[in-house]
């Protein structure tokens, strides 16, 4: 697999540097009557030319000491972000809160001779606070959960957990309404704020959100609807830059309905990386899925059997491992409230007929399925209760077990 460099920079994002010197005031000065008088003035027209110059020297002069001019390209000025801490808590003292959002991934070790697989899983808890759980492998899910505390996410955010090369990430929307992300740092096994919340981009007060890395989990990239009813792609290359940018042409996707679900999957196909997004631009659906291959968003489609999908449910897609191969994964909630999961292989463009998966549920928002360690997996919520979901095989044969 080759490492991912055609997503173009079309947009480099930034917060715009504040600043406003002011001139100091003429002093009075006691002249002598004998004295030569003073010069007069320059015309006026001349200070609208020396005022703004002098503006623009300090401008430069202040953002070169802070950090925002950085190999001839804005950056994010440097900053002193908030200080987060965690607290370890029984599940039973924080849990999940009425149809919480989630995030669930399996956590691929980069850099390390002794890999276990673990699972972890990201969910909203009162008061305003993201707490996580997690497992190894096929073991019960721990009881006690990690809360962290000062990441000042808004009430019931939408969630998405990412690992790739620079470690494990959790993106959500903060009470100011920025897309803000927290970073796990292995060397101090803690968390910190990314440079994202410092873009100040602000999402529709009913986004959902969906995330993907691309070229060999090296960069990452960010799906969100905009306050227009866009969904737009807001990415990084590399896991050691500093800013994100938008993708193609302004990062823009599609419009679709408001508060639509967003799924995204990634996988390659004959040697070329692929992206699909799903998502809902009708009531009630179909689902329609945007590829983007060869460089270039490809025209939208409907998915076969999706015409009874339940308007702004989550919608999630993932890769499973297989003896066959790769199939994609979708997973929806119908509008008779059933979970519905539908596959197709990746060299193919049929879906499969919708399966059922669960009996219906009050499933509204928290919908995530992962190919957990080649094990088809779908996590949701129902009211304040998670369920794990996995299926020995796509055909059937469904577990559901209350975390």
């Amino acid at each position: 697999m080759g490492i991912h460099t055609f997503r173009s920079i079309h947009h480099p994002i930034h917060p715009d540097p504040q600043t406003n010197p002011q001139a100091d005031p003429p002093t009075d000065t006691q002249t002598n009557p004998q004295a030569d008088p003073l010069p007069n003035p320059p015309p006026r027209s001349i200070w609208w030319i020396v005022i703004p110059g002098t503006l623009l020297v300090f401008l430069i002069i202040s953002l070169s000491f802070n950090g925002a001019f950085v190999g001839g390209r804005i950056s994010i000025p440097k900053r002193h972000p908030p200080t987060l801490t965690t607290t370890l808590m029984k599940y039973s003292e924080a849990r999940p809160i009425d149809n919480t959002f989630i995030g669930v991934t399996a956590l691929e070790e980069f850099f390390t001779l002794n890999p276990q697989n673990r699972s972890l899983l990201v969910y909203n808890s009162a008061p305003n606070r993201l707490c996580l759980r997690n497992r190894t492998g096929t073991d019960p899910w721990n009881q006690n959960v990690v809360c962290i505390v000062g990441a000042d996410p808004k009430r019931n955010t939408p969630l998405a957990l990412l690992n790739w090369l620079g470690g494990h990430s959790i993106f959500y929307i903060n009470a100011k309404g920025y897309l803000t992300s927290l970073d796990w740092i292995p060397r101090s096994s803690s968390w910190r704020f990314s440079t994202l919340a410092d873009s100040k981009v602000t999402p529709h007060a009913e986004s959902q959100l969906a995330v993907i890395t691309w070229g060999n989990s090296t960069g990452v990239w960010i799906y969100y609807q905009d306050r227009d009813g866009q969904i737009r792609e807001l990415g990084m290359d590399d896991w050691r830059d500093r800013t994100f940018h938008y993708g193609a042409n302004g990062g823009v996707v599609g419009k679709v309905i408001i508060g639509s679900g967003i799924g995204s999957v990634r996988y390659v196909n004959g040697g070329l990386e692929a992206q699909v997004l799903f998502l809902t631009d009708e009531e009630n659906g179909p689902i329609v899925q945007h590829m983007y291959q060869h460089q270039t968003w490809q025209t939208p489609e409907s998915v076969n059997g999706t015409d009874e999908i339940k308007s702004t449910a989550s919608i999630s897609a993932a890769t499973v491992r297989t003896q066959q191969g790769e199939v994609i994964m979708l997973a929806y909630v119908a509008s008779n409230s059933y979970l519905v999961v539908q596959t197709r292989a990746t060299n193919s463009t049929t879906y499969s007929a919708p399966k059922k998966v669960t009996e219906a549920m009050q499933i509204t928002t928290g919908v995530v399925c992962v190919d957990i360690y080649g094990v088809p997996t779908v996590f949701l919520t129902n009211g304040s209760d998670l369920f794990e979901i996995s299926g020995g095989n796509l055909a059937g044969n469904w577990t559901v077990t209350k975390l």
